[in-house]
């Protein structure tokens, strides 16, 4: 996730990595069969990492951009977050909770 952003010419824009990241997100939503939320949603991110370092604010910031379109519309849906970290060496990886307020 340290590659999502790229800034040409003074602007951010999601780089080739990033855009990986949301195609591998996509097609794990699809396969879940992930219905899309209609009004408010709360998100639970939590990181399983194999060390206690990086951003998770922005690591959580790339889960939310990923998620759009395919669990909830927008991201101005997004009422509340939790973010956790949890170091994890044997099995790394990403845990989302969506709760819909419907």
């Amino acid at each position: 996730m340290r590659h999502y952003f790229t800034y040409p010419n003074g602007r951010s824009s999601i780089s080739h990595t990033g855009l990986q990241y949301n195609l591998l997100v996509a097609t794990e939503a699809r396969r879940l069969n992930l219905p899309r939320a209609a009004g408010l949603v709360k998100l639970h991110i939590k990181f399983h990492v194999p060390q206690e370092t990086g951003n998770i604010l922005g690591r959580a910031n790339v889960v939310g951009i990923s998620l759009e379109g395919l669990a909830y519309y927008r991201e101005e849906q997004i009422a509340g977050a939790t973010i956790e970290r949890q170091v994890d060496g044997q099995n790394p990886r990403v845990e989302v909770e969506i709760h819909c307020s419907e």
